[in-house]
């Protein structure tokens, strides 16, 4: 049997799947001379032509592991790249092979989606996510607003998409200040509880197998940890969180994932952020813990 990796050419740890998982890559986000594809009407079989060789309906209705990933999120690479000069009909033609692709993909997920990471057509709406797991696990209180309403709580404001893209950076997570708290935004936005924590874990999901690193920061005050490299990571072990992990799987659809969860001073364990398409390399300590519940999980 087959293990399949659609990802895009630069995901960064598909070398890893690949090499130590024995995925076969599929590379998206590259050039329509890359690609051919076609289906047969009724029948539903297709095939997809791409740089490294030949996907079939079959062979994924066969397979043993399909992980489906699109790590560039901010901003999200199209599914297949257009060079056409025109911007409109580079715009058009990549929406169709998104189109095309995902339904074809879909379609295989729908007869096994057990073995898939996740559905392809699955979009990363954070509110929803939050409000799927705030009775499985501990999540910071939040609301949706375009001006936070409840009680004067230390908050923190982020984005509720998973495209952060804004000008030529990105959107980062802020504290909220009191003059936010009398202007109303352009658009919704989460208004989360601020924690104070003392150490910060990221988890790894994996078909099952959970990988916990924690990292400690040097700066006070910091609250997107992206922007602040910790002074040091080590490999955790804990067989409750391990656990949550796995009912946060199965509440959300996900074989795959990474989570930030943010600890406070009397070790109380927050779920912030949960990335269907998270990396796990990145934020790797020393040995590994993240890439190994990674490859474990897909073998």
């Amino acid at each position: 049997m087959t293990r399949f990796l659609f990802a895009d050419w630069n995901d960064p740890d598909a070398p890893a799947l690949v090499d130590k998982a024995g995925l076969t890559w599929v590379k998206l986000a590259q050039n329509t001379d890359s690609y051919t594809f076609h289906l047969t009407g009724g029948t539903g079989s297709w095939t997809l032509s791409h740089e490294g060789g030949v996907v079939t309906s079959e062979l994924l209705a066969a397979a043993e592991r399909v992980v489906m990933r699109r790590w560039r999120s901010s901003p999200p690479a199209p599914i297949i790249q257009s060079s056409a000069n025109d911007k409109m009909t580079k715009e058009f033609i990549e929406r169709q092979w998104e189109a095309t692709l995902l339904a074809a993909l879909q379609m295989a997920y729908l007869s096994r989606p057990d073995i898939w990471s996740r559905s392809p057509i699955h979009q990363d709406f954070k509110v929803l996510a939050i409000q799927l797991i705030q009775d499985l696990v501990l999540v910071p209180a939040f609301e949706v607003a375009d001006l936070p309403r409840g009680e004067h709580l230390p908050l923190v404001a982020k984005s509720i998409h998973v495209d952060q893209s804004f000008g030529p950076g990105r959107v980062s997570t802020v504290p909220v200040d009191l003059a936010d708290l009398v202007t109303s935004q352009p658009s919704p936005m989460v208004f989360q509880q601020r924690i104070q924590a003392s150490e910060e874990w990221r988890l790894a999901y994996s078909y099952g197998q959970v990988g916990i690193v924690q990292q400690f920061f040097p700066t006070a005050g910091v609250v997107d940890r992206r922007f602040s490299p910790p002074a040091s990571r080590r490999s955790h072990v804990c067989d409750q969180t391990a656990d949550e992990a796995r009912r946060v799987s199965k509440a959300l659809g996900l074989n795959m994932f990474t989570a930030d969860i943010l600890v406070d001073g009397s070790r109380a364990r927050y779920w912030c952020d949960i990335n269907p398409d998270g990396l796990f390399g990145v934020a790797d300590a020393p040995d590994y813990p993240l890439q190994t519940a990674l490859i474990e999980g897909v073998r």
